[in-house]
């Protein structure tokens, strides 16, 4: 499961900060702070657009019906046959652009690790989105996790390298492709 993200627009990283300079140009009067998010927070994410990825605002969570609780990760293995994710898997997938994302050890110190990859302060995980009455909603899709999570949780972030972005967001195909590869080998940071 993947609860909590990290989203640091103040690194030394070109990239990011791009991301905060179109967050003010695209939606001034918008915070949207640096930090550790958390799910039904409000977070940028990029979406298919007409020759590039366009950038939305979108809050962390599917809702469920007759209950406050919300649904905020979907089984990459399963995503094709749920209802809930069916149709988002096949024409509403988006990136959700990260530092990196945090999961706890389970073994009775419950510490709290941030993974992320070795050589790129970036991580791009993959995400499918539906329109609700409040506006759009992100889940984030989870796959079983590689070697380099597994001693602290079983599942991780689908985790999409910047190349395969547009093939993500616009070749269904090849998007179920990228679901069932296994993750990039990532760092885990004590915190």
């Amino acid at each position: 499961m993947c609860g909590r993200v990290e989203l640091d627009l103040e690194i030394s990283n070109p990239a990011m900060r791009r991301l905060g300079e179109l967050l003010k140009a695209q939606f001034p009067g918008t915070k949207i702070a640096s930090g550790e998010k958390y799910p039904s927070d409000l977070l940028p994410l990029f979406t298919a657009g007409e020759e590039k990825p366009d950038l939305a605002l979108m809050r962390w969570g599917f809702p469920m019906k007759n209950s406050s609780r919300q649904v905020i990760n979907a089984r990459a293995e399963s995503a094709e046959v749920k209802p809930l994710f069916r149709e988002s898997l096949r024409s509403r997938r988006c990136i959700l652009p990260t530092s990196g994302f945090f999961e706890w050890a389970h073994d009775g110190r419950n510490a709290k690790y941030l993974f992320r990859l070795p050589d790129d302060p970036m991580l791009y995980l993959a995400c499918l989105y539906h329109q609700y009455e409040d506006g759009p909603r992100f889940v984030i899709l989870t796959q079983t996790a590689n070697d380099s999570v597994a001693d602290i949780h079983q599942r991780m972030p689908v985790v999409i390298s910047q190349k395969e972005i547009p093939v993500w967001l616009n070749d269904t195909d090849n998007a179920v492709r990228i679901i069932r590869q296994s993750g990039p080998q990532l760092i885990k940071i004590a915190q």
